[in-house]
């Protein structure tokens, strides 16, 4: 008698385990869509604003918060394409691998190292307009137009690094197409990669 009341507890602790996950995935999974989906408008809303107030003579200040704007609102528009993958898997109650996963992959990763770097010019620029104010770097419209190609070119380097070593995979636990912990040479060179540009 016993022995049966502690199996059906654990078959009850079982079966209350394995019911609990696909809720917390639904949760986590409607709240990445729902953020990215705030993201994305007030990025784009940021953007437009300032179009609409500083046209036709825009400066370059402005010029390099809309540039952050817009990589956080392509970053935001991948992720909320991926939460609407995986959220489609928890309806379905298992992972699968699509065919646009890598790509999305891919350019999630492009697009995060690109907004990471541009937060990153945002901030030298504020540090220039306080501090450095009489120096004439990102004075002249050129010289931010060749920053920002810099910087596009070097995040599309960088991702083909991970894209050519086959790093990003589609991860059974989170349904999202990532540089998986397992991949350790290109989670490593992503992380000494941002490390060295916050330096």
């Amino acid at each position: 008698m016993l022995s049966d009341i502690s199996s059906m507890s654990l078959m009850n602790i079982t079966v209350n385990d394995t019911n609990s996950y696909p809720l917390w995935y639904f949760f986590n999974d409607s709240l990445i869509i729902i953020s990215n989906i705030i993201g994305i408008i007030m990025s784009f809303l940021f953007i437009f604003t300032i179009y609409r107030l500083d046209h036709p003579d825009y400066s370059i200040s402005n010029l390099i918060a809309c540039n952050t704007c817009l990589a956080i609102g392509l970053t935001s528009i991948i992720m909320f394409i991926d939460g609407c993958y995986a959220l489609t898997s928890d309806f379905r109650g298992i992972g699968y691998i699509d065919s646009t996963c890598i790509i999305r992959g891919i350019l999630l990763k492009l697009f995060n190292i690109y907004m990471y770097i541009s937060l990153c010019l945002k901030a030298f620029n504020r540090l220039r307009c306080i501090v450095y104010y009489t120096n004439p770097i990102l004075k002249s419209y050129g010289t931010l137009l060749i920053i920002i190609l810099s910087f596009w070119l070097i995040s599309i380097v960088s991702i083909l690094i991970i894209a050519l070593t086959d790093g990003i995979h589609y991860d059974w636990g989170s349904h999202l197409c990532l540089i998986p912990l397992t991949k350790i040479s290109q989670f490593t060179f992503l992380s000494k990669y941002q490390i060295k540009f916050a330096k």
